[in-house]
């Protein structure tokens, strides 16, 4: 039955839970939602900085962010994350994920426009996610902090609890400075793709081909 009040927005203080708002039920892969929520949040808690997590199941680029079981599985891709970005009107410091295969080149692409750092793992993350104690306390005492600092640590705990929690998996997190990656990153990628269709049409197979398996992978 999705007919009653289902979603809950609310505060956490010294392990308290503060209800401030209960809604009807809402799919959380419709862009609208994400959009009204941050726009709720900015307009109850103003800042000069802002700093939005997404919890929740990851698809990367194909299967997109969060999968709502109350509304047969439906997930939010990058273009439906990106009108609300764009709607909310709200410049990010800093997008987190905390789900997996998220950091991708298509994601900074997506959220360059909007926010300044992206937080994402490039693989699977295990189920214990986040720790987010110890960063969440030092900005709570210093909300000064830059984004590098806090950045670091969001990813030194999450590797060191993973390491702890999930010791068989492999466990990735990476930060992305969304502007070197549409100023540097983006340019050279599009010169690397020019080539690749010259060299193509040059006939040289070969070379490409063996570019590629001398390419590293980790």
């Amino acid at each position: 039955d999705l007919t009653g009040e289902a979603v809950n927005r609310f505060t956490i203080s010294y392990d308290t839970f503060n209800d401030l708002q209960t809604l009807a039920w809402q799919n959380m892969g419709d862009s609208q939602t994400l959009c009204d929520f941050i726009d709720w949040a900015a307009g109850a808690y103003p800042a000069d900085r802002y700093i939005l997590v997404l919890w929740d199941h990851g698809g990367g680029v194909v299967g997109g962010y969060g999968y709502d079981e109350n509304f047969n599985g439906d997930s939010m891709s990058l273009t439906e994350m990106s009108h609300a970005l764009e709607d909310a009107e709200v410049h990010l410091d800093m997008l987190g994920f905390d789900a997996c295969l998220m950091a991708n080149f298509e994601t900074c692409l997506m959220a360059a426009p909007y926010v300044n750092y992206l937080i994402a793992s490039e693989e699977p993350e295990p189920g214990c996610g986040w720790y987010y104690t110890d960063w969440i306390g030092k900005l709570s005492k210093n909300c000064g902090i830059p984004p590098e600092s806090y950045g670091r640590q969001i990813i030194d705990d999450y590797i060191r609890e993973s390491s702890w929690n999930s010791p068989s998996m492999y466990s990735t997190l990476g930060m992305f400075d969304l502007k070197q990656v549409t100023q540097k990153l983006l340019p050279a990628l599009n010169q690397f793709s020019d080539d690749a269709a010259q060299q193509l049409s040059a006939g040289e197979y070969r070379k490409i081909s063996q570019s590629r398996s001398n390419t590293r992978a980790v």
